[in-house]
């Protein structure tokens, strides 16, 4: 016999092949049923299969017979059947009707629809690593956003305290140091402000804003502590950069990192 004949035998024989009548009730079975699910042909015979489904799988199983009553095919029809050990297992079935009766064919998809729940709950596990990681990533940009003005204003608040220690204390160098303390204060609360419009999913407004001019409001932002340590920077400006619409307070704290 060719090899090939064989093959399908073995293939057909791991099916679970039923004939039932319109009202679900079994007229010829398989042996496959006691391979795969324990029952006997005498289990089977003249009993509805209400009574190997589990609760949960009775109503849709009602609902398919009916269709199949009415006609229609069964492509693809997924339940559990009880083992005779009082396990469950997946049944994925096909089925036809025809003059009266019902032909179905099934096959255990358990190993499937374990390793399919397995994904889940690795998909889940990933989700949850994720949001995780992504809290954490967020709560990091967060800390770096708050710190750069908090940063700036102690800077300049001991820069101050150092001129003001100087035997001929230079008010003006203190007062562009205030200055500066006030507006890092100013985009310290707007940090704060962008942070609850992004979980409001707000649009904050944004200005109109030349990089050059960006530029130089940083150069500023650095001067005082480009005086304390004694180093100097220099910039050359563009006409080519063009005017951008962004939010400025981000800009600033972007060049000054």
């Amino acid at each position: 016999m060719p090899r090939w004949i064989l093959s399908r035998g073995v293939f057909m024989a791991k099916r679970l092949r039923v004939t039932p009548d319109i009202e679900g009730n079994y007229v010829s079975v398989n042996p496959a049923w006691t391979a795969m699910l324990g029952w006997s042909e005498s289990d089977l015979l003249g009993r509805n299969s209400q009574w190997l489904l589990p609760p949960e799988d009775r109503e849709k199983t009602r609902a398919e017979i009916s269709h199949l009553a009415a006609g229609r095919k069964t492509q693809r029809f997924e339940s559990r059947f009880q083992h005779q050990d009082g396990s469950y297992r997946w049944i994925s079935w096909k089925a036809v009707p025809e003059q009266g009766r019902i032909y179905a064919m099934g096959r255990d998809v358990t190993e499937l629809k374990t390793a399919e729940n397995r994904l889940r709950e690795a998909g889940r596990e990933l989700a949850q690593v994720t949001r995780r990681t992504t809290l954490a990533t967020m709560m990091a940009s967060i800390a770096h956003e708050v710190s750069q003005p908090v940063a700036a204003i102690a800077v300049n608040a001991n820069a101050g305290l150092q001129w003001i220690k100087q035997p001929e204390p230079d008010l003006g160098a203190v007062q562009s140091v205030l200055e500066q303390i006030v507006q890092d204060s100013r985009c310290a609360s707007d940090i704060i402000a962008n942070i609850r419009a992004m979980f409001r999913n707000d649009v904050r407004e944004r200005v109109s804003l030349n990089v050059n001019d960006l530029v130089r409001d940083v150069l500023a932002l650095a001067h005082t502590s480009s005086t304390v340590t004694e180093s100097s920077c220099t910039a050359n400006s563009s006409k080519f950069f063009p005017t951008s619409w962004v939010n400025a307070c981000h800009c600033n704290r972007f060049f000054s990192i």
